[in-house]
């Protein structure tokens, strides 16, 4: 009983620590030293839209699996964006770029907003990275931290989401472009 009780507890925790799914992906505000990037910068597109901290080492591995993602889904209407949100991120940036060579933009944001976007609490436990999955039309359609089993076959499960997102979108278009044919 006691077992179940904690278990629940829990369950309630977690469901209060992330904003719900879908919901519109709002504006965000990415820092970077030649100015700003704004996530309607890229809207149309599939976005995974990456939390990181640059001194973390499975965030630093995530780089080089975004990087792949990036060059093989980019021709079709895919974008990586990155913000680090670790204490002296922005000073930590540039080393990090030089290091990790992404192949898409990354800056870094303060904490807030960063906690207000996701719907995560400051003071809940959660692990970086953290993916959010954008579709064409501007919802998040899905959420990622750290902890999250996602990560146990990261690439996999990124790719297998974005071939989704892709195909929803060309799917729909393909529904608008047929004849309509009058019932008999």
């Amino acid at each position: 009983m006691i077992r179940r009780a904690l278990l629940l507890g829990v369950c309630l925790a977690a469901g209060l620590t992330a904003a719900p799914i879908p919901r519109p992906a709002g504006e965000f505000v990415i820092h970077d030293p030649r100015g700003e990037k704004l996530l309607s910068e890229y809207r149309g597109k599939v976005m995974v839209l990456a939390f990181i901290q640059t001194t973390c080492p499975h965030c630093q591995a995530s780089i080089a699996i975004l990087n792949g993602l990036q060059r093989d889904y980019g021709p079709r209407g895919f974008q990586v964006l990155a913000s680090a949100f670790n204490e002296l991120a922005a000073q930590l940036l540039p080393a990090f770029i030089s290091r990790f060579q992404p192949a898409f933009p990354v800056g870094f944001s303060e904490r807030a907003p960063v906690y207000t976007y996701t719907g995560l609490s400051p003071t809940a436990p959660f692990s970086v990275p953290i993916f959010l999955f954008i579709d064409k039309k501007g919802m998040i359609r899905a959420q990622y931290t750290g902890e999250d089993p996602f990560f146990e076959a990261q690439e996999k499960n990124a790719r297998a989401m974005i071939e989704s997102l892709l195909k929803e979108d060309s799917a729909s278009k393909k529904a608008k472009k047929r004849p309509l044919t009058p019932s008999r």
